[in-house]
């Protein structure tokens, strides 16, 4: 019988079967590659062999919150939906399969508007009728501002990136918390913004901290801010609104991240 170069059997002193594989190095990577491919379309199978269709999740840092592998963007969703898709069909069905992070920001045109629409129609506002608070705590809800000052400063100044969604000219990041507030679960209106005791989100962002004047901007006062201070960045307004303390001299109502 004529030997197989790259696959031939072979017996030992004590007489078992051993077989001496010489595949290749671009077969076996191949063959790796197309085994990798196809677990990942495989539906996911647990312990008990059962089928489950939800994605995975892990610890979320420190936060003690189990979140999906998978999350929700808002500018591919929400922002750039593609003509005769409906936005709040997607949100909705993500959510639908076990998808609990969903990411937003205040420049993502209409996207803050269409999570209010969904959260109105799942009752996740706090103090509306119905309101669903268990659901609301499953699901992760970030946004993020481009803007880099919690007091004075401009976005405009040479070397800071960024801008802002707000009307306000001389916006502030206090300006985008508040933005996101009265889309997602107010009125909408920036001049008169009202949302409801209660609403919270769950992370806010810095948006493309892109130079080294970006993250002197943000980080301004931080160490010991001082509220008579002309300019105060970003991170230590965004502490006052997180702990509800008052060290920048900011409006801060209450404490907008809860978990």
């Amino acid at each position: 019988m004529k030997n197989d170069a790259e696959n031939t059997l072979s017996r030992d002193a004590s007489g078992r079967d051993g077989r001496q594989v010489n595949l290749s190095r671009r077969r076996f990577l191949g063959s790796v590659g197309m085994a990798s491919g196809a677990a990942l379309l495989l539906p996911r199978r647990g312990w008990t062999g059962t089928l489950s269709p939800r994605p995975r999740t892990r610890l979320m840092g420190r936060t003690g919150f189990e979140i999906a592998t998978l999350g929700l963007g808002g500018q591919g969703a929400m922002q750039w939906t593609p003509e005769g898709i409906d936005p709040q069909r997607i949100v909705l069905k993500a959510l639908d399969l076990g998808i609990n992070y969903i990411d937003a920001a205040n420049v993502y045109d209409d996207c803050q508007v269409t999570l209010g629409k969904v959260f109105r129609q799942l009752h996740l506002v706090p103090g509306a009728p119905g309101y669903d608070e268990k659901r609301r705590r499953s699901i992760w809800l970030n946004s993020k501002t481009y803007l880099r000052w919690g007091k004075g400063g401009d976005y405009k100044t040479p070397g800071i990136t960024g801008g802002t969604g707000s009307s306000k000219s001389n916006a502030t990041v206090v300006d985008d918390i508040k933005r996101t507030l009265i889309q997602v679960y107010g009125n909408g209106n920036e001049e008169y913004p009202e949302y409801p005791a209660g609403a919270y989100i769950d992370s806010f962002f810095m948006h493309s901290i892109q130079t080294p004047q970006d993250v002197a901007a943000v980080w301004e006062g931080f160490d010991n801010p001082d509220p008579k201070a002309d300019r105060i960045g970003a991170m230590a307004v965004l502490r006052d609104y997180r702990d509800g303390t008052n060290l920048t001299g900011q409006p801060c109502e209450y404490a907008f991240f809860e978990r």
